[in-house]
This record gives C-alpha cells, sequence and structure tokens, in this order.
C-alpha cells in the first residue's frame, strides 16, 4: 500500500501542467459565513480546505486532490456539492469566483493514472447549494434524524451505534 501511494504522488507530480504556479504549498483553511439571496445569514458557517490555489497564465484557481478505483461520470461531476461550496467561499473570501475550479483525480489502477475534471459552478448552483445548506440546517434544528446506512464514511463513524439502534 505505502509502495503505491508512493508511486501515485510521483505520478501525479510528473504529469503537473508545466505553467501551473501553486500560490501556496500548503493546504488552505477557510470559514465563511453562509448567507442566502435574502441576505440571512445561518447559524453555522462553512468550513473547509482549498487543496492548492494555484495560478495558469495569470488566471488563479482551485484544485482539489481525489483518488478513487473509477473515473467520474459527467453525472458525478454535475451533482458534485464540494465543488460548489468551493467555489461559494472563494467567492466569499475574494469577492469574485475562482477563474476555474478543477479535480485531479488519481486513479487507484494497476498503473497510475489521473484525470483532470473542470467544474463549471455559477449562480444557479450556488443558490441551490445554500437552498440545500438552508433546508438540512431546518431539519437538524429540528431534530430530526434520518440514518444513512452505506455511507463512506459509516465505517469510521463514531456515531455509528447510534444509527443502528435508531428505530428502537
Amino acid at each position: 500500500l505505502d509502495e503505491k501511494g508512493r508511486l501515485m504522488i510521483t505520478y501525479y507530480a510528473e504529469t503537473l501542467p508545466a505553467n501551473e504556479r501553486p500560490l501556496f504549498l500548503d493546504e488552505r483553511r477557510f470559514t465563511v459565513p453562509i448567507q442566502d439571496e435574502s441576505g440571512e445569514i445561518l447559524p453555522r458557517p462553512l468550513t473547509g480546505e482549498f487543496d492548492r490555489v494555484v495560478e495558469i497564465d495569470g488566471r488563479i484557481g482551485l484544485v482539489d486532490w481525489k483518488t478513487a478505483a473509477r473515473r467520474w461520470s459527467a453525472e458525478d461531476l454535475a451533482n458534485d456539492a464540494q465543488s460548489t461550496a468551493y467555489v461559494y467561499a472563494f467567492r466569499q473570501l475574494h469577492g469574485s469566483d475562482p477563474a476555474f475550479f478543477r479535480y485531479d483525480l488519481l486513479l487507484k489502477t494497476k498503473s497510475p493514472a489521473i484525470e483532470r475534471y473542470h467544474v463549471e459552478r455559477g449562480p444557479r448552483q450556488i443558490r441551490r447549494f445554500v437552498r440545500i445548506v438552508k433546508e438540512v440546517d431546518k431539519t437538524l434544528q429540528s431534530g430530526s434524524f434520518i440514518p444513512r446506512d452505506k455511507s463512506w464514511a459509516c465505517k469510521g463513524c463514531p456515531f455509528k451505534s447510534r444509527c443502528e439502534r435508531w428505530h428502537e
């Protein structure tokens, strides 16, 4: 596993675009308020971290690293909330959208491979994201809870036993 990981990282470094310049050498943490169209600020902020903030030909953009066993479909990318959240956070921090958002997906194949996906996010996706967050927050505040038993996070979740006993 260690050897595979090292091969993947080496391959990634070797395939970075030649004209891409990182603006930071570490992740950039952020916490920004979430505000809806009416100006209401939601009770919980958006917190995360940008993997890479880069400049290409004078344009500043975001790159997020992922690993996966398979390539992503157009539907996976169209419905992805993380890219929307990160474009929103960048806008909140800098007053404008990043010039681009790109996923660098390292494939866990026999020989390392990489897919680079450019994702477009505009006002419609941002409004939808904020509305979903607002509705989820209302659900949390009401005390309502429905377990999601098939999440990738279930295996290591400290609340797993609560989900298992939820119906009792």
